[in-house]
C-alpha cells in the first residue's frame, strides 16, 4: 500500500474500485486472487481506523461524565 499515509477515505475509494473490477467479471484467476488479498488488507485497515475513532469518541464521552 505504498509509502504514503493511507487514509480511511482513500482505502474506501480503492475498495470500491476493486469491487467494481471484481463485479466486471473479466479478471483472470490470479488477478482475482490479488484483488481479493488487497481488498482484505484494506478492510483490515478500515476496521482498525473505525476502532480507533470509536475509542476516541468513547474517551471523549467518558470525560464528559466527570
Amino acid at each position: 500500500m505504498g509509502k504514503t499515509k493511507l487514509t480511511y477515505d482513500d482505502a474506501m475509494d480503492r475498495l470500491t474500485a476493486i469491487v467494481a473490477e471484481i463485479e466486471g467479471g473479466e479478471l483472470s484467476i490470479s488477478a482475482l486472487t490479488a484483488k481479493v488479498k488487497e481488498a482484505m488488507e484494506l478492510v483490515r485497515f478500515c476496521r482498525s481506523q473505525l476502532n480507533e475513532v470509536q475509542e476516541e469518541i468513547e474517551q471523549i464521552f467518558d470525560g464528559e461524565d466527570r
